[in-house]
């Protein structure tokens, strides 16, 4: 059932319907309290809504769910930026670039 709403939020995401996305995610989080994607797709929606708080705590619970999900510090990262939250984002990073230091995309 988690993963039904989890799929039906990438739709609604990929179609720009950020607000239908967080609710199917949501629902998906509901079933499922331990779903790192749905945590970290739902970041990511508030991020396209300009809602960075929001979305730092959906990364950090990605983070908190799965401690070796690369993408959610980087998009933590990004959030923190955002918010001009250098020290924070730099943090993030850095985590990332642990887990991927072949990756150009971190160390820009």
């Amino acid at each position: 059932m988690a993963e039904a709403y989890f799929n039906r939020g990438k739709a609604y995401e990929k179609e720009g319907q950020h607000g239908l996305a967080i609710s199917d995610y949501t629902k998906a989080i509901e079933v499922d309290p331990t779903y790192t994607e749905a945590y970290f797709n739902r970041g990511n929606a508030y991020g396209s809504k300009g809602q960075y708080d929001k979305a730092i705590l959906d990364y950090t619970k990605a983070v908190e769910t799965n401690p070796r999900f690369p993408m959610a510090y980087m998009n933590r990262g990004n959030a923190y930026v955002s918010k001009d939250e250098h020290s924070r984002a730099i943090l993030d990073y850095t985590e990332f670039i642990e887990m991927n230091p072949r990756s150009a995309e971190a160390y820009l």
